[in-house]
């Protein structure tokens, strides 16, 4: 059968894959940027550096979220062996007709087969030479990275602004939090990369977007003549999350 592009798209919200896993297309919109702090990028590019240097990683993803935001996915489980071992589980978390195992891809160096529940899809091909060639199976960040791009210089040209937050626990350890602005307009949208301060692994990703609070100054005088009061167009806050328990180098 042929190969699948892009079977993992509808996995978490096209607003989250736009910031995080798409950064570059954030840029088509011509935001206006702050100069990014230095520190946070230090950071990222430190990030990216780590999962380079990683001969070997088992990571398990949760996703949590609010409402729509929530997706139909509760988890994914990542193992992978350079140059080119893979395997991804994603589990569905009992809405829109998914439940347990949703999808499985797996390489054994050989041979790399897929298999969708939803689509009912199975597939088997020869595996590529290296992890470049799971790109498109790239559902985070870190796993974006792992499977050959380099965050840093996109994130700094396409988001708004970026800074580091204070430092927080994530996954039992201590984390350097990198804010990503993306805001347009009045709704304010910031993501937020958990990173590790010593194997510079990430842990946490948040994705908060909501509108801004109505000022007095912002309210339009109503005409006398209006019957009905002008209508507000109000987009509910979109609350997104995941949360990384990693093993590196497992052995």
């Amino acid at each position: 059968m042929a190969r699948l592009t892009s079977p993992l798209r509808s996995f978490i919200p096209l607003a989250l894959v736009t910031a995080v896993s798409c950064v570059p297309f954030v840029s088509s919109y011509g935001l206006a940027q702050t100069p990014a702090d230095p520190q946070a990028t230090a950071v990222l590019e430190s990030m990216a550096k780590a999962y380079r240097s990683l001969g070997k990683l088992e990571q398990t993803t949760t996703f949590s979220g609010e409402g729509e935001a929530m997706g139909k996915y509760s988890a994914a489980r990542l193992a992978f062996q350079r140059p080119n071992k893979f395997a991804l589980d994603v589990l569905g978390n009992g809405t829109q007709g998914t439940s347990g195992l949703a999808g499985r891809f797996l390489c054994d160096g050989k041979e790399f087969y897929t298999y969708q529940q939803s689509a009912g899809y199975y597939s088997k091909e020869r595996a590529p030479k290296d992890l470049t060639g799971f790109k498109h199976l790239a559902l985070t960040l870190e796993m974006s990275v792992i499977t050959g791009t380099d965050p840093s210089s996109q994130l700094t040209s396409s988001v708004k602004g970026m800074s580091l937050d204070e430092p927080a626990q994530a996954d039992g350890v201590l984390c350097d939090v990198v804010a990503l602005d993306l805001s347009q307009g009045r709704r304010i949208t910031v993501v937020r990369l958990f990173v590790g301060q010593k194997d510079r692994l990430v842990r946490r990703m948040t994705y908060d977007s909501e509108d801004a609070p109505r000022k007095p100054e912002d309210e339009k005088p109503r005409d006398p003549q209006d019957e009905e009061p002008p209508i507000r167009r109000v987009t509910p806050p979109v609350r997104y999350s995941y949360d990384n328990r990693v093993e590196p180098d497992p052995k």
